[in-house]
C-alpha cells in the first residue's frame, strides 16, 4: 500500500508549513501572514490605496471576513478606510506611514520563509516548480478549458 500523501495533501503540508514560518517571523510584530500579505498587497496598489472588493476578490474571501482583517489593521493605525467621494458605495483602503514601514519588514518575512521552503532546490528546480505550479493553478480558471 502506498502511503505517499497526494498532490493535494502535499500542496497542504508545504502551505502549513510556510504559513508556520511566516508567523514564527510576524510574531514579534504582532501581524499574521494574511494581515502582512494585505498589507503588501495595498502597498503595490496605485497610490498605495486598494479597493475591498478587489481585496476579497484576490483574497478568495466573504466581504465580512475581508471587513474584519481590515477593522484589526485600522485599530493597529496600518491602515485608514474611506469611501471615494464620487461614489459613497465604495469603499477603500490607504496604507499609513507606520503601516509602510511594517510593510517593508512584512516582505522581508516573506521572502525569508520563501528561501527557506526552496533551499533545497537549484534555480532550474526553482523555475520549473513555479511553472508546474502556475499551471496547476490556471487549471482552476475559469477561461481554462
Amino acid at each position: 500500500m502506498d502511503t505517499s500523501p497526494s498532490f493535494g495533501q502535499l500542496i497542504k503540508c508545504i502551505h502549513h508549513c510556510l504559513v508556520a514560518e511566516a508567523s514564527r517571523h510576524f510574531s514579534d510584530i504582532d501581524l499574521t501572514p494574511t494581515q502582512a500579505h494585505i498589507l503588501i498587497v495595498v502597498h503595490r496598489a496605485q497610490n498605495e490605496t486598494a479597493r475591498m472588493k478587489e481585496l476579497e476578490r484576490d483574497f478568495h474571501c466573504a466581504q465580512s471576513t475581508m471587513a474584519g482583517l481590515i477593522q484589526r489593521l485600522e485599530k493597529k493605525k496600518l491602515l485608514t478606510s474611506f469611501t471615494l467621494d464620487d461614489d459613497r458605495r465604495i469603499k477603500c483602503v490607504r496604507l499609513t506611514d507606520e503601516g509602510r514601514a511594517l510593510c517593508d519588514r512584512s516582505k522581508a518575512s516573506i521572502e525569508s520563509a520563501e528561501k527557506t521552503m526552496l533551499s533545497s532546490l537549484s534555480e532550474t528546480e526553482k523555475a520549473q516548480a513555479y511553472s508546474l505550479l502556475q499551471k496547476m493553478y490556471d487549471s482552476f480558471s475559469p477561461t481554462s478549458t
